[in-house]
């Protein structure tokens, strides 16, 4: 895309966001006349997001074939009685696999499945910090959804990118990037926010550490993949298909 068709999707962009915004109020002020987001402690608002979006940078567009801090870094927004002090903003270090037993342990109920009892559940909690590290991982387009996706986009000559997987854990400087291509990379986040330099080779120790930590986090990823699936019925199926369907996966 030529620089002003991408300042014009960048336009288009944040009169989206803005558009959120809009809704996003009017919701709230739905909540608040009906009483539903008093001082009575019953209700808790979230805001959050699934992912960001490429506009370019790297040489990419829309939300694959990465783990930028653009797509990973997502507004998470708690408001309710008593869940945070007044006036009060954290940023732990946190992953979405928090939210649910965070919920389930202010609620004083269990986590709903077994993976989860080594989940954080303090994220509502005044004063929590997070974890030392936090994780995240992309996996490949298939084949024929890549064939699929060139059909669409024949003027883009190359779809290679989508087709390794991508892993990556941070600390609150610094993030390891790696493909299964055998492709590593080591970003200082707070001198390069934009993640263009490779610093692996002027930072062993960091790298090391940080290698280390992605390799355990993997390595449980697949001692849990590798278990008893879980029966899904037929009926579960087509709606589980229907839903991806409508959001143009399949």
């Amino acid at each position: 895309a030529s620089a002003r068709d991408l300042d014009v999707m960048n336009t288009y962009y944040d009169a989206e966001l803005a558009n959120v915004d809009e809704h996003m109020n009017e919701l709230l002020d739905v909540l608040g006349a009906s009483g539903l987001t008093g001082d009575d402690g019953r209700s808790l608002v979230m805001v959050t997001s699934d992912h960001g979006e490429h506009i370019g940078e790297h040489g990419l567009a829309d939300h694959h074939a990465s783990l930028d801090e653009l797509m990973c870094r997502v507004p998470f927004v708690a408001w309710g009685p008593g869940v945070v002090p007044a006036g009060v903003a954290r940023e732990p270090l946190a992953e979405f696999v928090d939210v649910l037993p965070s919920l389930a342990r202010m609620l004083d109920r269990e986590p709903p499945a077994d993976y989860l009892s080594k989940r954080r559940t303090d994220l509502f909690a005044a004063g929590a910090n997070g974890h030392e590290y936090a994780f995240a991982e992309w996996r490949a387009w298939a084949d024929g959804e890549r064939t699929r996706l060139a059909k669409r986009n024949p003027s883009f000559m190359s779809f290679d990118l989508l087709a390794r997987d991508l892993v990556s854990v941070r600390d609150r400087r610094f993030k390891l990037v790696r493909g299964s291509d055998g492709r590593s990379e080591l970003f200082d986040l707070a001198e390069d926010p934009s993640e263009s330099n490779d610093v692996s080779g002027v930072n062993a120790d960091v790298l090391a550490t940080l290698t280390a930590q992605l390799d355990a986090r993997v390595a449980e990823w697949a001692t849990w993949e590798s278990g008893p699936a879980a029966e899904v019925t037929d009926a579960e199926r087509a709606e589980i298909e229907s839903r991806l369907q409508d959001l143009g996966y399949i």
